[in-house]
């Protein structure tokens, strides 16, 4: 479950795990189902008014993209590139909507910088294999954030990574006691 506000208007969208993405125009007064393909959905981000990408999770993961505010039917979905068969675990958007995020359990981060549509991993061996659960971007999408619960198959020794050049380094934060912070 998760929701987005759009910055530059009133709209709201929200994923419910096996049930569905939802619109409302109105700051949450009406609601309604768009016509996303059904998945487990994991995360949401929106920019703009008429951006909106929705994130499923499991082994059969996808990042969809809707570019006309999520209405229209199906057909208005669009799969970004890059993203299949990942299991995700969240998405989010800088504020003008050129840099979209989602974290990958034990997968890394993937970032979208064309908008929407071609996803790369900004991580790269060992972090691809460990669990990441959240991440954050600033408005610009230079800084990033995301929290590691440890590798894959561990469980623990997790972490909270920062990275201040949208993704190119990161940096674990100081002081790991194998403390689980994912």
């Amino acid at each position: 479950t998760a929701v987005a506000i759009s910055e530059t208007s009133d709209v709201i969208y929200g994923v419910v795990s096996g049930g569905g993405v939802y619109r409302s125009p109105d700051f949450g007064a009406t609601w309604a189902q768009t016509s996303a393909p059904n998945c487990s959905y994991v995360g949401v981000a929106t920019s703009g008014a008429t951006n909106v990408s929705v994130a499923c999770g499991g082994s059969s993961g996808k990042i969809y993209v809707n570019t006309n505010a999520g209405i229209g039917d199906v057909s208005t979905w669009t799969i970004s590139g890059g993203t299949s068969n990942l299991n995700f675990t969240e998405l989010k958007s800088s504020s003008d909507g050129t840099k979209l995020i989602a974290s990958v359990w034990a997968g890394g981060v993937y970032m979208a910088t064309d908008g929407v549509f071609s996803y790369v991993n900004k991580m790269s061996s060992p972090l691809t294999t460990y669990l990441w659960s959240a991440i954050g971007i600033n408005s610009d999408g230079t800084k990033l954030i995301a929290t590691s619960r440890g590798a894959s198959g561990y469980g623990s020794g997790g972490n909270v990574y920062t990275s201040t050049d949208s993704g190119t380094t990161w940096v674990a934060s100081s002081g790991d006691d194998g403390a689980n912070r994912g």
